[in-house]
């Protein structure tokens, strides 16, 4: 009796862990570092889309020239910076990120 319930406690933790590392959508917001260094949120969604190789192509319309950030919002990277873009002039910026 006890060796069948531990092994179901068992079984229902590792279903749970399995179902808490599903893929889940990356997402990622865009920051932009201010005058006195701070980074700040820009207001501008970003488009991710997924590409067979694994690679993300992630577009977004700058404000303004300067350096952007793209931070991850979701997944075990969460609050970490994916990667940076100089952008010189206002207008659409489409970067690639590796996954």
């Amino acid at each position: 009796m006890v060796k069948k319930l531990l092994g179901s406690v068992i079984a229902v933790i590792l279903m749970a862990s399995v179902a808490t590392q599903a893929a889940e959508p990356v997402g990622f917001e865009v920051r932009m570092r201010n005058s006195i260094g701070r980074m700040g949120m820009v207001n501008t969604h970003p488009t991710v889309k997924t590409e067979a190789d694994g690679t993300m192509v992630v577009s977004f319309q700058a404000e303004k020239e300067g350096m952007y950030y793209l931070i991850y919002t979701s997944g075990p990277k969460k609050g970490k910076t994916a990667t940076s873009v100089q952008v010189a002039k206002p207008g659409p910026v489409t970067t690639k990120v590796k996954k």
